[in-house]
């Protein structure tokens, strides 16, 4: 009778429902999320410090400067070498260079001599330039002497002239021409900047962003007191891990990257997409706090009495793109034996699967399916006659809710409003976000991974005058 009931029950069934047999779980990754295809722009200010293009000079190897003659019995001899640190400032737009030399000043006669040390400095001004292969120049170089103590006692006051002369014509053309030469790829200026974007900036929940700089458009530089300010724009291809994959990822200080120059660099508004690899150990705690609830489930319409079927637990895994929910159980359903009612125990596990969707309100499952194991072929084909009650129950239960992931896009982008510390400055981040939305999900590596828009601005640096 048992068989011939079975045989009955087969019969009754759909082919699909008995021969469905859930897709294999993807391999755990901590691979980097891939990245979305679509640009961001993020605004930034690097600072190239004016010391930094003082210490060029500074290390620069000047020819050694010395003049001799006589004038009637007096013999006499200059000599000009550096004498103190190059200070830069700025002026009205321009870079000047402070360069301080120490003047040598003998005269000689009848066996006597005197001795006399003049103080001196070169100011060259002149306006950084970018190229439009994003070299940084110095243009339209001007070098004006002065010379200290011009008071020289006795036979020395005549070279008061002559040391200017030497400095204006020798060693100021040497410097001249030095700063007419200088060439320096932007890259090198922006690299602490870029270097400090490209670096994971560590979130909650051992999740991490990355930007990923891909290349840089900058516009031409201003002089500020201490530093030469490029406004840049930086194009990324940021993510979100959750786990955070520390692979080293190079950045532009490590690759060669075009640099476009503009003039006029305006800011484009901020438009990010942000993979957001979900941890299923998150979505597995919150939907088991949702299912699990200690409360029977009916099998068949209110007051059948067919028996009730008790969740104990789940487990969610990536399969093939879907999400699979492994569901423990036990329970009752009713049989018959002997033509008498019976109820039998019921206990195995359910597996359901379908595809992530994402609505207004959330991201629940589509195409949902069941696969049944249990200690009892005719109660498992007893229980899969109501296979869609308990598939469309369950699945209900396994949605996260749309602001939820909103919330950590929100705080992904938000902790970048921390101070990014660039060469051991802190520079302040401003965010201002306009539009936040999640756009799709695919699971895949045993994690979600949801593409979320942002749209807004990031600005990094002193960025009031961009």
């Amino acid at each position: 009778m048992r068989h011939r009931l079975s045989l009955l029950l087969l019969g009754a069934l759909p082919a699909c429902a008995l021969h469905l047999v859930a897709p294999e779980p993807d391999v755990r990754t901590l691979q980097p999320v891939e990245p979305a295809a679509e640009t961001s722009f993020i605004a930034a200010v690097a600072r190239l410090p004016l010391m930094q293009l003082a210490g060029i000079v500074e290390h620069y190897a000047l020819a050694p400067v010395q003049r001799t003659g006589d004038a009637g019995p007096v013999h006499w001899a200059l000599d000009i070498a550096r004498g103190g640190i190059v200070t830069p400032r700025a002026d009205s737009g321009a870079l000047c260079l402070l360069v301080p030399f120490r003047v040598a000043a003998r005269a000689q006669a009848m066996g006597a001599s005197l001795d006399k040390t003049l103080g001196a400095d070169i100011d060259l001004c002149a306006r950084p330039t970018l190229t439009p292969t994003g070299d940084l120049r110095l243009e339209n170089v001007v070098a004006r002497v002065n010379l200290h103590n011009l008071n020289l006692p006795g036979p020395l006051a005549m070279l008061s002239g002559v040391a200017i002369d030497a400095l204006q014509n020798l060693v100021a053309r040497q410097l001249a021409e030095l700063l007419g030469k200088l060439s320096l790829p932007v890259a090198t200026a922006v690299a602490p900047m870029t270097a400090a974007l490209n670096r994971p900036m560590v979130l909650q929940q051992q999740a991490c962003l990355k930007l990923r700089a891909q290349g840089i458009t900058a516009s031409q530089p201003e002089v500020d007191p201490s530093a030469l300010r490029l406004a840049i724009v930086v194009a990324a291809l940021p993510t979100v891990e959750q786990p955070c994959a520390l692979a080293p990822d190079l950045g532009l200080a490590q690759r060669s990257v075009s640099i476009a120059v503009q003039r006029e660099l305006a800011v484009p508004e901020t438009r990010l997409l942000l993979p957001i690899g979900v941890s299923l150990d998150a979505v597995q705690a919150q939907s088991s706090a949702q299912l699990v609830t200690g409360k029977p489930l009916p099998l068949g319409e209110p007051g059948s009495d067919r028996g009730w079927i008790q969740l104990d637990g789940i487990r969610l895994d990536s399969a093939k793109g879907a999400l699979l929910i492994h569901v423990r159980v036990h329970g009752e359903i009713a049989d018959t034996f002997l033509w008498l009612p019976i109820h039998r125990k019921i206990e195995g596990e359910f597996m359901i699967w379908g595809l992530p969707e994402v609505t207004e309100t959330e991201i629940h499952l589509t195409d949902v399916h069941l696969d049944m194991q249990t200690d009892d072929r005719l109660v498992e084909l007893a229980v899969a006659l109501k296979k869609a009650d308990l598939t469309a129950q369950i699945a209900r239960q396994v949605r996260i809710p749309r602001e939820s992931v909103e919330a950590q896009a929100r705080a992904a982008v938000l902790a970048l409003a921390q101070p990014l510390d660039v060469d051991g400055q802190r520079l302040p981040v401003r965010i201002e976000i306009k539009q936040l939305s999640v756009e799709r999900v695919r699971a895949a590596g045993q994690r979600l991974e949801v593409l979320v828009r942002f749209v807004g601005q990031i600005l990094v640096g002193a960025t009031d005058r961009i």
